[in-house]
């Protein structure tokens, strides 16, 4: 059974990028007292246990052959499932547990999960009784057995100060950034709150919609945290229900706030948190965003938007054009930009996010490319994966990213559609540029990719090469030394090389932002900094990044 809803309207929200008010979202239903008294006496005839093998107690270490985690487990309550449509839906307790059960107070004492809202991910967790930690499992992309690298889950019922060990124990790669200093991001609903509540005494919400969408608040309020991170093998253990055991763990050390204080008896309720692999960007706000854009007397000339397409999912994939509209088209050039196709890389839609913000100022800048080009569009390729918090495919099960060849029009009708619209542009002649928007969880800073393996006498080997070029010379975070020229083993069909071979468009790039930021040099080491990672992600952190301030704010300039 589910739980009630709320009775009273939930708050809006803080700022644009903000995660659901945990009063707006469901958690699964806690035992009762004397249902766990029942369950905890008959743990030893459990056909389900979550055995404590006794070989690896230890989750410190950095490399993927280092031991981790520790496998005696207690229960606690299933985190939500989500649909194959994404409509989540709270799933039953789950209690796996060995013979070192807890008693049935502390039990009520755990913390409780729930990824029971719009673009999140986690399927359950399990409570460690040896070494009291949490281990979470990550559910796959709809209708595939892996992909389980991007989570977003909201926890609560912890006590102001209380620290507790989290491990996400099924992540599928064996490469990551979380190995050489990259952390989570928590957004903490008390904190939120607070910072809403001194801007309302500044008169800080006068600012209007459009700053409340460009000002960047969520990004300064997605904070890294955690410590004692660790990214490494996970140990052989028993089967679990619906886990194999084999992955990757990433695991750290959450603190929690001071929490929410009551104005009306001073009472402390403990804090509700968000974490995330990287700033969300969910369908809702882009959807929310475009009407913004749509009803701003200024913004709303400058634009067209229309439907791309349906989806499998019957969500809309929506087109939109940025121009000036009264200078005639004749001898304008068109930029067709497109961005989350794999919905788990979501600084992909902050950039673009920037970027449409960008072309939408007043600047002398934006008004020369309204001017001379026309700017097509599409921020969100796959909706359907971004609702259900896939991390790379969508409904049909597949990366539609290698789709492009020959994209199906029922099954893969957002790169069909988007394919259509670049060879027409081509075929008209005005189609100069395609430029595909990803993150990457390997690498530091920006970086293109492009097919440029031309001869040394063939001049678009270096027309080729001049967008990366003015890129470096204009953007401190890229990383010139990370751009690639030829097509990967398995890359034909994806955007960039199918637009570039089959439809024959020279400079057609996918940019590629790290989840983590820049690479910062120290004195003969590199090392990347927790603003950068933030900054990313479309905005700035509490460290430093190339080329920005200590301790600054606001957007990454990709």
């Amino acid at each position: 059974s589910s739980s009630t809803a709320p009775a009273s309207p939930s708050p809006p929200p803080i700022c644009f990028g903000a995660p659901p008010h945990s009063s707006t979202i469901r958690w699964p239903p806690r035992p009762q007292e004397e249902d766990l008294s029942k369950i905890l006496g008959s743990t030893c005839s459990s056909p389900e246990r979550y055995r404590s093998r006794g070989d690896h107690s230890d989750d410190s270490g950095f490399e993927s052959g280092d031991s981790g985690g520790s496998d005696g487990a207690g229960g606690q309550g299933g985190a939500g499932k989500r649909t194959a449509a994404g409509s989540p839906v709270p799933s039953g307790p789950v209690v796996t547990l060995d013979a070192m059960a807890p008693s049935a107070p502390e039990v009520l004492e755990l913390l409780e999960f729930s990824s029971c809202f719009e673009s999140s991910n986690l399927r359950y967790a399990l409570y460690s009784v040896e070494d009291a930690a949490y281990d979470l499992i990550l559910d796959n992309d709809v209708h595939t057995r892996g992909h389980t690298q991007w989570f977003y889950f909201a926890v609560r019922k912890g006590r102001p100060g209380q620290t507790v060990r989290l491990r996400i124990i099924n992540m599928s790669k064996a490469k990551s950034l979380y190995r050489v200093g990259m952390r989570p991001l928590v957004w903490s609903e008390a904190r939120a709150a607070e910072e809403a509540a001194a801007a309302a005494t500044a008169g800080g919400p006068a600012l209007g919609e459009w700053t409340r969408h460009w000002r960047g608040a969520a990004s300064r309020l997605w904070q890294p945290a955690g410590s004692r991170v660790r990214y490494h093998r996970t140990p052989p253990r028993s089967e679990m229900r619906g886990f194999s055991g084999e992955g990757y763990t990433l695991a750290f050390d959450l603190t929690f706030g001071p929490g929410h204080r009551s104005s009306s008896h001073g009472s402390v309720a403990g804090d509700v948190v968000f974490i995330a692999m990287c700033n969300p960007f969910t369908y809702s706000n882009l959807r929310e965003n475009l009407r913004a854009i749509a009803r701003d007397p200024v913004t709303g000339p400058l634009c067209k938007y229309r439907c791309l397409c349906g989806t499998l999912g019957d969500l809309r994939c929506d087109l939109l054009e940025i121009s000036n509209w009264s200078v005639s088209k004749t001898h304008k050039k068109s930029v067709v930009v497109s961005a989350r196709v794999h919905p788990g890389e979501t600084n992909a839609s902050w950039i673009v996010h920037g970027l449409i913000g960008f072309l939408l100022s007043p600047g002398p800048e934006a008004q020369v490319l309204r001017n001379h080009f026309v700017w097509q569009i599409v921020p969100m390729l796959n909706p359907d994966g971004v609702v259900c918090g896939n991390y790379r495919c969508g409904l049909c099960g597949v990366d539609l990213n290698r789709q492009w060849r020959h994209p199906s029009e029922a099954l893969h009708s957002t790169v069909y559609n988007l394919k259509r619209v670049i060879a027409r542009s081509k075929r008209r002649s005005a189609l100069c540029m395609y430029i595909d928007l990803h993150g990457h969880s390997r690498k530091h800073g920006i970086f293109s990719y492009a097919c440029g393996q031309f001869g040394k006498e063939d001049y678009r080997r270096f027309t080729v090469r001049m967008f990366p070029k003015l890129l470096g010379m204009l953007t401190p975070e890229f990383e010139p030394n990370n751009c690639r020229w030829h097509v990967g083993k398995g890359k034909r069909g994806t955007g960039r090389v199918v637009v570039a071979k089959d439809v024959g468009l020279t400079e057609t790039y996918t940019i590629e932002a790290s989840f983590f930021g820049a690479a910062v040099p120290k004195e003969g080491a590199a090392s990347a900094s927790a603003g950068g990672q933030a900054a990313s992600a479309g905005g700035g952190g509490g460290g430093r990044r190339r080329g920005a301030p200590r301790g600054g704010g606001g957007g990454g300039r990709a």
